[in-house]
């Protein structure tokens, strides 16, 4: 498994942690049991985000956009409004490359443009620089408070 090594960043929503939380996979190695530790009080909608230290400044802030995107149903609308304006066939085309798959593009595209357009530049990948500071303005109206 190279996931760990593959990406710098991740976020999963509750719902596949509950069978974790309800004892179905008992016993836990060290790892499953800090984290649902960390959880296992929590209630109502969450995602959990997690990295390592000396990730990319942004990993944060785009992980936070996907949690975003899949528990707050107005964060989601907002967004998809921006981005039915948007040209997007050049991240598309990057995504499908890179390995996502399809059904998590717009997401993608969302989380790419809000908080990691510097990779965007990097990459010398072109994207609509008006949609990208209009998605960041989304994103600071709704992250305001987390923690």
């Amino acid at each position: 498994n190279t996931y760990k090594y593959d990406w710098s960043g991740f976020n999963q929503p509750r719902k596949p942690f509950e069978k974790f939380l309800s004892g179905d996979f008992d016993p836990l190695n060290a790892h499953e049991k800090n984290v649902i530790d960390l959880i296992k009080h929590k209630s109502g909608v969450y995602s959990v985000i997690a990295t390592y230290d000396g990730a990319y400044p942004d990993v944060v802030p785009h992980e936070i956009c996907h949690a975003l995107f899949a528990t707050d149903i107005n964060y989601k609308k907002e967004v998809l409004a921006i981005l039915k304006k948007a040209d997007l066939s050049n991240l598309f085309k990057w995504l499908k490359k890179a390995g996502y798959h399809k059904s998590v593009w717009l997401d993608e595209c969302h989380a790419y443009m809000s908080a990691s357009s510097v990779f965007l530049n990097l990459e010398g990948i072109q994207f609509n620089a008006k949609i990208s500071n209009q998605l960041r303005l989304i994103y600071r109206k709704y992250s305001k408070g987390i923690k």
